[in-house]
């Protein structure tokens, strides 16, 4: 997510008035950032909202492809009868942004709670 794709969310926010807290699946040190401010902002606008951003995610990266998420076995559909091997699409680790590092990116004005673990634990 960056500035351009969270605006519509921010404007829509403001528009309806609407409540409640912020949550953010999948965190980085790059968006999270943004998502931040804008809870900030918000509460800057009514300091008795209060609003809290709660930030899920693994700070591990991605875990292990699934057996089904591989596969070995040729592929020819393209029109010019090559073929393409299919592969796994991710690794194990893949898009690891450490705890520390994105809560030293967040805005300290917005109070954070972090849910560590994957989906199916968390």
């Amino acid at each position: 997510m960056n500035q351009v794709e969270i605006y519509p969310v921010v404007s829509n926010v403001r528009r309806n008035s609407l409540t409640g807290d912020f949550a953010m699946f999948g965190v980085s040190q790059h968006d999270a950032p943004i998502v931040s401010s804008f809870c900030q902002s918000v509460n800057a606008e009514n300091p008795t909202s209060k609003r809290r951003m709660f930030l899920f995610d693994s700070f591990k990266g991605l875990p292990s492809p699934k057996k089904e998420e591989i596969s070995n076995e040729c592929s020819d559909n393209f029109s010019d009868g090559k073929k393409i091997i299919k592969q796994e699409v991710y690794k194990k680790g893949d898009y690891c942004y450490p705890k520390e590092k994105v809560l030293k990116s967040l805005n300290k004005a917005c109070t954070h709670f972090f849910i560590e673990g994957y989906f199916e634990e968390s």
